[in-house]
């Protein structure tokens, strides 16, 4: 019975997953159009059509898109930038006639140069993601998730670090000043920086023992359902991650989304009933919606970035364009090789700089002044005071690698979002498939964020993860001896 129910509910995704593939290339077919027609000769713009055209070719010839399975985040939200960035964002900026509202405008030759450059990401991240997808779709079954994930047993470790988190933040409370309440009434667009000697570490071990404690409660939870199987503790399990989604460091949609997805995709691997399944995907989505709404909402109108007036679609297709490396933050980005150049910069400095600016251990001694958020930001804004914009991960390879070969660094992330995932699949120990979700989830996040929040995120959060789950095994071990 449970093998046929596995196969009816395979049937029925791949059903739903064709259904929404299809829409996708609905909607990117009339993106293309609609984008051909209405943009003028002479903008910079009139070669986007382009863009939503390789999506649309994409989605009817090679049909590799994973839109429904959850348990495999990092591929589930990769596939969902691709759509927002490809065949949405062209269709909002066009409506909203390529307006902009944040930062020195790029001329037309560097937005059109942007847009082959975007053009050339598009075509090798797609080629890669199907060449990935095929290979796993050939994965024998006893590679795939089917694997019972296991609570974990010695938790003597964790304890420990929650207890040391928790006499961090009486000793040091300043280390938790950036995290706000969302639905408190200061005023919460307002930046708070925490940067003092050892901050980052000392930062990085209360975020780590967040999770953890988190991932802890869901643990006991899950025992206790093995035993007992009452939704109440589904709903618990929800509560917990919902509370810790209202805390948030200055508004981050990033660190409100993530967290989120991680322990949807958890929950689902230690839940198996198709209705508590439901109820989480459901429950975890409305909270997404709602949290993501809200922070976004009080961050652009409490900084100042908009008004009520601004409800209209040029403000949201610049908004979206800023979240989604479009045209004009790619334009900028090419820009940005001009300071490299006249400040003459070493470009594998710069990588490594990048690379290692928020790695706990050693951001120290990267230069602060010599990285691309630096650079890109000057670029952005003429000045240093700010360092708001993030640059797109196909700027950072432009940066390093020239324009020609821009496309190999956004491809490493997506390569190593299906790498987690398939670790994610082969695992049954829930602490080592939260961090290899979590790993998968920010590869999966390339289009949105930068290399830095990528790699520090993976060594900070799921390596640490991963060496404390080893560790862990081995006293488990040495006890039974």
């Amino acid at each position: 019975m449970k093998q046929q129910h596995k196969a009816k509910k395979l049937t029925q995704d791949k059903k739903l997953c064709a259904i929404l593939n299809m829409a996708a290339a609905f909607f990117s077919f009339f993106s293309m159009i609609y984008v051909a027609n209405n943009t003028k000769v002479g903008t910079g713009y009139e070669y986007y059509y382009i863009i939503p055209l390789i999506y649309f070719i994409y989605t009817i010839v090679l049909r590799k898109n994973n839109f429904t399975k959850f348990e495999s985040s990092g591929t589930l939200v990769l596939s969902y930038t691709l759509l927002i960035k490809y065949a949405i964002l062209p269709l909002v900026l066009c409506m909203g006639n390529y307006g902009s509202w944040l930062g020195i405008y790029p001329t037309d030759d560097l937005i059109n140069k942007a847009i082959f450059l975007m053009a050339l990401e598009e075509i090798s991240i797609l080629i890669v993601y199907w060449l990935l997808t095929k290979k796993k779709e050939k994965t024998t079954p006893t590679t795939k998730h089917n694997i019972e994930i296991k609570p974990i047993k010695n938790t003597i470790i964790f304890k420990v670090l929650i207890l040391a988190s928790i006499l961090l933040i009486a000793i040091v409370p300043e280390l938790i000043s950036d995290q706000r309440f969302i639905i408190d009434n200061t005023d919460l667009a307002t930046n708070i920086v925490v940067d003092f000697e050892y901050s980052g570490i000392l930062k990085t071990i209360i975020i780590f023992a967040r999770y953890t404690l988190i991932l802890l409660i869901i643990n006991h939870l899950y025992k206790k359902h093995q035993k007992n199987k009452k939704i109440i503790y589904i709903i618990l399990c929800i509560l917990v991650v919902l509370i810790n989604s209202l805390f948030t460091s200055n508004l981050s949609r990033i660190n409100i989304l993530v967290p989120l997805v991680t322990f949807m995709s958890v929950m689902l691997a230690v839940f198996n009933d198709k209705n508590e399944k439901k109820i989480i995907i459901r429950s975890i989505a409305i909270i997404i919606l709602i949290g993501i709404s809200i922070t976004s909402f009080m961050k652009f109108f409490g900084e100042g970035r908009g008004n009520i007036n601004n409800n209209n679609v040029r403000w949201w297709g610049d908004t979206i364009n800023m979240y989604f490396s479009g045209p004009k933050e790619t334009a900028i980005g090419i820009r940005s090789d001009d300071i490299v150049v006249a400040k003459n910069i070493n470009r594998g400095k710069l990588l490594i700089n990048d690379f290692f600016s928020n790695v706990i251990g050693v951001s120290n001694l990267t230069s602060r002044d010599n990285n691309s958020l630096t650079v890109y930001n000057f670029s952005y804004f003429g000045n240093n005071q700010t360092k708001c914009q993030i640059p797109p991960n196909i700027i950072e390879g432009y940066l390093y690698f020239g324009y020609a070969l821009a496309f190999i660094w956004p491809i490493i992330f997506v390569y190593l979002c299906f790498y987690f995932d398939k670790q994610r699949e082969r695992t049954d120990k829930i602490d080592m498939y939260f961090a290899f979700n979590y790993a998968s989830i920010y590869c999966g996040l390339v289009l949105m964020i930068n290399s830095s929040m990528i790699v520090s995120n993976i060594i900070n959060v799921s390596l640490l993860y991963i060496i404390l789950s080893i560790i862990n095994s081995k006293i488990a071990t040495n006890r039974k001896i």
